[in-house]
């Protein structure tokens, strides 16, 4: 999602929850107060939500890291394997 895109879903969001909370008008289906919660929770997490996007950025790349890692790993251990398996052939061979 673009960056645009998800700064106008926390505009629209923020204003969704603000307008319900201050809706005063007479007796309403709603909990005004539960309304104002949860206006007051999602400003909070678009406050939190950068710091915890580069948390998980930096998780995922760690891990990836540690992916690659292993397949390289992997793949040196395989041909040091297939390095010995051919030079005991070789030498079977000669015998």
């Amino acid at each position: 999602m673009s960056r645009l895109r998800l700064q106008s879903n926390k505009i629209l969001i923020r204003s969704i929850f603000r307008s319900l909370a201050d809706d005063r008008s007479g007796a309403l289906p709603y909990d005004a107060d539960l309304a104002d919660q949860r206006a007051k929770y999602g400003d909070g997490l678009l406050k939190r939500a950068p710091e915890q996007m580069e948390k998980q950025q930096v998780y995922e790349n760690e891990a990836q890291a540690r992916v690659e890692e292993a397949r390289r790993i992997r793949e040196e251990e395989k041909k040091k394997l297939q390095e010995a398996e051919a030079s005991a052939a070789f030498s079977a061979s000669r015998l």
